[in-house]
């Protein structure tokens, strides 16, 4: 896949981010992980790629881009993966596939 800085960049920082993968209705993949800190979310990786690896978009997701009053540590252990699924759904302009 094609990868950026942002990639390269999340993953020096969270090395041990584990990354799961999506596919789209339209064919798009895309990739989220939840960067940890301490125990605790403190950012998300978003990538999202065409059938053929090219990159449509990679983000970093961090509490200052969340609508207040949530944030990545609310209290609920799935806000971090499902915003980043949201957001990967927004890159794609496809929802993502239910298996």
């Amino acid at each position: 896949m094609e990868r950026s800085a942002v990639y390269f960049q999340f993953s020096e920082k969270y090395p041990d981010a584990e990354f799961l993968g999506y596919t789209h209705e339209n064919g798009f993949r895309s990739e989220v992980a939840v960067g940890r800190f301490q125990g605790k979310a403190d950012e998300v990786f978003v990538g999202v790629y065409r059938q053929d690896g090219t990159r449509v978009a990679e983000h970093r997701i961090q509490d200052d881009m969340i609508d207040h009053p949530e944030t990545l540590n609310n209290g609920d252990p799935h806000l971090p993966r499902r915003a980043g699924e949201s957001r990967a759904e927004g890159f794609a302009n496809s929802p993502i596939k239910q298996v």
